[in-house]
């Protein structure tokens, strides 16, 4: 204990009995000095500017008499040390003081010099071994307040007895008191079984460490868990209660799910690349067989031409086959710049045949010719994704997709981009589908009536591009796509993919093929539908 002087304030009405204090106070002691108020009034203005180390308080003065004394000091000055200061008949009068709080109880007439001072000494170390406690159990309160996990504890019948706020978080709900009511068998496992399996294994005194399992929220959606925790046990297979901790593992959950998709993708991009590479050969045999034909039949106007498209298919096949060998991480994309609009416009020529009858193109070049990074046939590639769900999205009625090309300018969005845009008119998505449209598999469609792979792969094809997605949609308000490439000249932002970097010599050629002198599809408008200008 610290040797300076000890400061006591004395309430007490009678000046001959205080007297009487301060006396026994100073003896031969030095260490004590006292000061006197014959009211809890004048104790009340002397403390708003003083701070005795402890009080001895009457219980009975002019102005406040009986415990109600004790418990007015204390309500006004709660940190300060009270020893109360009774006659000798009115002893459970004090004790009850001190189970309300007073550090002890002296009886007038019963007051020694040693007692007093023991008593003083004594008030003041209880008083600050309190207050560390109150410290300690504030951090520590804090500390499961504030934890980024569950933490909890639960009786035998089933009943959380007590939460912190991050699992009544976890959980949905809006209090902890809500959360207390629960029946955890019943509105927090998924599986009521499991619950069972785990307090059979508790029952026997045996730790959970890192168990999962599901459990349910307040709005009836279910989350996986780890749950981590132990037995506070009053006797052999004999469990007072249960006392854990939580954590959330959904997103883990789902980080794992995605990357097995990954894995999955990578398998088929490897054998996708192989049979690509075997397709390769036969275009390669096709093509040489169709020029040593050019050069005998050179006479024969109308089998050259025919023999001219067979090596122009091929050319077109070989280079979807490369692509295709790009995602097998075979070979890379042949990015370089190019005028945008013009890619676009002689992708549509091709694109539009894949789309409903009732449903038309129109076109909109905003881009004055501006050149960006981007590799024709993968845009063909992603335009022919984008434009058939636009199709899909809006079923067989009649309907418009819109395709505009500009130039971004925002130069806190995303500057020196062209922008394409492709807008319709369906049935548009929420939030939830938003979040996962570019995941591989995923697919709004019924089952086997689609991959899933298709915007997973535009994802990838423009993310090899240097360039982005976005996506903007609502129910029932349609969906528009923008796809942005970096123009030339601008700083690259998206991956650095390797391959040749050239510009642009010549962009895809179109025309009629054998197919149209044959009867079969035709690559100009079908009656009645507009050409990529409208």
């Amino acid at each position: 204990m610290s040797t300076d002087t000890i400061r006591v304030l004395l309430v007490e009405d009678s000046p001959s009995y205080a007297r009487l204090l301060q006396g026994l106070l100073a003896g031969e002691d030095e260490s004590f000095s006292s000061y006197w108020c014959a009211s809890f009034r004048d104790a009340e203005e002397w403390l708003q500017e003083n701070r005795p180390d402890v009080v001895l308080l009457d219980l009975h003065l002019p102005d406040a008499d009986g415990t109600d004394t004790f418990h007015d000091f204390r309500e006004r000055f709660p940190n300060l040390p009270v020893i109360v200061v009774t006659s000798e008949d009115n002893r459970d009068l004090a004790a009850r003081a001190v189970r309300a709080g007073a550090q002890d109880y002296l009886a007038k007439g019963e007051i020694g010099r040693g007692e007093l001072h023991r008593a003083v000494r004594y008030a003041i170390e209880r008083s600050r071994a309190e207050t560390q406690l109150r410290l300690s159990e504030a951090r520590l309160r804090a500390l499961v307040d504030h934890a980024a996990f569950g933490i909890f504890r639960s009786d035998l019948a089933g009943h959380f007895l007590s939460v912190n706020p991050a699992l009544v978080r976890m959980l949905g709900y809006e209090n902890e008191q809500e959360v207390l009511e629960l029946d955890i068998a019943r509105d927090v496992f998924v599986d009521p079984d499991a619950r069972a399996r785990l307090m059979e294994h508790l029952r026997s005194g045996e730790r959970l460490d890192a168990v999962e399992a599901e459990w349910r929220r307040a709005d009836g959606s279910s989350f996986h868990v780890r749950l981590t925790g132990r037995p506070v046990m009053a006797g052999p297979r004999q469990p007072r209660y249960f006392e854990g901790f939580v954590e959330d593992i959904s997103e883990r959950r789902l980080l794992e799910e995605r990357a097995r998709e990954a894995q999955k993708l990578s398998a088929v991009g490897l054998l996708a690349a192989g049979i690509a590479h075997e397709i390769n050969n036969l275009f390669a045999v096709i093509r040489g067989s169709a020029e040593l034909l050019q050069a005998a039949v050179a006479e024969d106007t109308e089998a050259l031409a025919d023999l001219d498209e067979i090596v122009a298919a091929v050319d077109r096949g070989a280079e979807l086959v490369r692509q295709i060998r790009g995602y097998g991480r075979q070979e890379a994309l042949r990015v370089r710049t190019v005028a945008v609009g013009e890619v676009v416009e002689d992708a549509l020529r091709l694109v539009r045949r894949t789309i409903h009858p009732r449903h038309r193109l129109t076109f909109t070049d905003a881009s004055a010719g501006a050149r960006a990074m981007a590799d024709p046939a993968a845009v063909t590639e992603v335009l022919h994704h984008v434009v058939r769900n636009a199709s899909e999205a809006m079923g067989s009625g009649d309907g418009s997709i819109d395709i505009s090309v500009g130039v971004t300018h925002d130069a806190e969005h995303r500057p020196h981009c062209v922008r394409v845009s492709v807008s319709d008119a369906g049935i548009g998505m929420d939030e939830a589908t938003r979040a996962r449209i570019f995941e591989p598999f995923f697919s709004t469609k019924e089952r086997g009536s689609g991959t899933g792979l298709g915007l997973a792969t535009v994802w990838g094809l423009m993310q090899q591009q240097g360039g982005s997605v976005e996506v903007d949609s609502e129910p029932g308000e349609g969906t528009t796509v923008h796809l942005f490439f970096e123009m030339e000249g601008a700083p690259r932002s998206g991956f650095d993919i390797g391959g040749n970097q050239e510009d642009d010599a010549g962009r895809p050629s179109s025309g009629s093929t054998g197919a149209d002198r044959a009867g079969g599809a035709s690559s100009e408008p079908a009656e009645g539908a507009p050409t990529p200008e409208e």
